[in-house]
């Protein structure tokens, strides 16, 4: 599993296990990025951090802002959507935070812990 958050031409980031796509796999021209499981990213400050008095220059922290998950294709039957190689304008690492969210979530929707195996009730 590869988890990456992608960035794409409307300026959404999503996060989901990346892979990339090949028409053919004898030849090194991908056409895009199959994305499972792909949730968009969605960080606003809280309230109290707009109207906060007596800021300071002091970088925040990821865990005092709100994140939240959405799946991105909500009405989709599948869990793998491509992107087209010309929709995405960059992928990189999750912070560890963002990423153990995504992972919580995406185990309680598919029914299976990080290494695929179904759970058993």
């Amino acid at each position: 599993m590869t988890v990456k958050i992608v960035r794409v031409a409307n300026g959404e980031d999503i996060i989901a296990d990346v892979q990339e796509a090949y028409p053919n796999k004898e030849v090194y021209a991908p056409i895009g990025y199959f994305l499972t499981n792909p949730y968009q990213v969605i960080i606003e400050a809280t309230a109290e951090m707009l109207f906060e008095e007596g800021t300071t220059d002091e970088p925040q922290k990821i865990n005092d802002l709100n994140l939240q998950l959405f799946p991105w294709i909500p009405m989709s039957a599948d869990k793998r959507c491509l992107v087209q190689l010309s929709q995405v304008q960059t992928i990189y690492n999750p912070h560890p935070e963002v990423e153990s969210k995504w992972v919580k979530l995406s185990e309680v929707n598919n029914g299976t812990n990080q290494t695929g195996d179904t759970k058993k009730s």
